[in-house]
């Protein structure tokens, strides 16, 4: 399979979530670059855009946004342990963007944010983009192979089953 090149957006004027959805529509990444004065945007804005509008990018390609900032900053809420629901709010009501990403831990409940970062307690721009990472729960849960134990002893069985994280039986 080939990777076709796609067309990168307009994403100026967008808000971040706005142009991440856009972007990872078409299989390309955003990230966050500057937070910067403009009299053209609104705060929350992308003023900039590291590849522009129309280019011919590859699939996966990263393309890095700068933010309007209008230089009002606000101290990062401490959301760790906080539904995820109930932390985009939280840093919503500050006018923070939120970027969302999961991960496994052996933890923290799935659902359950891990972390912020910039970390609570940080002072940053209103229009700053928070990336949230949510737990989704240990990975070895995800799944898990059972291994073959037949005409195996049953002490050899037990080992193996522990090996594999799973419990024995009868």
């Amino acid at each position: 399979l080939e990777d076709k090149d796609v067309e990168v957006p307009d994403l100026l004027g967008k808000s971040y979530s706005e142009a991440k959805e856009a972007l990872n529509e078409i299989g390309l990444g955003i990230k966050l670059g500057e937070t910067k004065s403009s009299s053209e945007y609104e705060p929350g804005q992308i003023i900039s855009q590291s590849v522009e509008a129309g280019t011919e990018v590859e699939a996966n390609t990263t393309i890095v946004v700068d933010i309007c900032g209008d230089g009002e900053q606000v101290e990062v809420p401490d959301v760790t342990g906080y539904s995820k629901d109930k932390a985009v709010q939280a840093l919503e009501e500050l006018g923070l963007t939120i970027d969302v990403a999961e991960a496994y831990s052996d933890d923290v409940a799935a659902g359950k944010v891990i972390s912020t970062s910039p970390k609570a307690g940080k002072k940053i721009d209103k229009s700053s983009v928070v990336n949230m990472v949510v737990s989704k729960g240990p990975e070895d849960e995800a799944e898990i192979s059972v291994p073959k134990i037949i005409g195996l002893s049953e002490a050899d069985a037990k080992a193996k089953l522990k090996e594999a994280k799973l419990a024995s039986g009868t």
